[in-house]
């Protein structure tokens, strides 16, 4: 957590300014897309890793909410990047469904998970809105 575009690269240039016969540039990458309006849209694809600390009171509260849920982690990126490591808005991730399926094209949810993540989000409520 608190890594930025320059905290990233700047390892990875060092190594590359200590073998000066290796010809290599380190950068982010850009991405491009063209939206439903025809505006196109190009961004460096830097999303900034975010975690809260096991004792923060959010994360104690999901647990109370929560206790049969295990702490864990995302392998994908979720606008947390921004609301969480960003503007400083604590955030946690709970959802339905297999983390493998999330934004895939074939993504899909059992009516058991949706039944179940309704009971979890319903619990957090209860917690959260104390």
């Amino acid at each position: 957590m608190g890594e930025t575009e320059k905290s990233i690269l700047a390892p990875i240039q060092q190594i590359l300014d200590k073998h000066p016969d290796i010809r290599a540039t380190v950068s982010v990458a850009e991405g491009s897309l063209t939206c439903y309006t025809g505006k196109s849209i190009t961004a460096k694809r830097f999303f900034p890793a975010w975690l809260l600390d096991e004792d923060h009171p959010l994360v104690q509260a999901a647990k109370a909410a929560l206790p049969s849920s295990p702490l864990s982690h995302y392998s994908f990126c979720t606008n947390a990047s921004h609301f969480c490591a960003e503007a400083g808005i604590p955030t946690i991730g709970y959802g339905p469904s297999e983390e493998s399926l999330a934004h895939t094209v074939d993504e899909y949810i059992s009516t058991a998970q949706l039944s179940l993540a309704l009971d979890g989000y319903l619990a957090l409520l209860d917690h959260l809105l104390v």
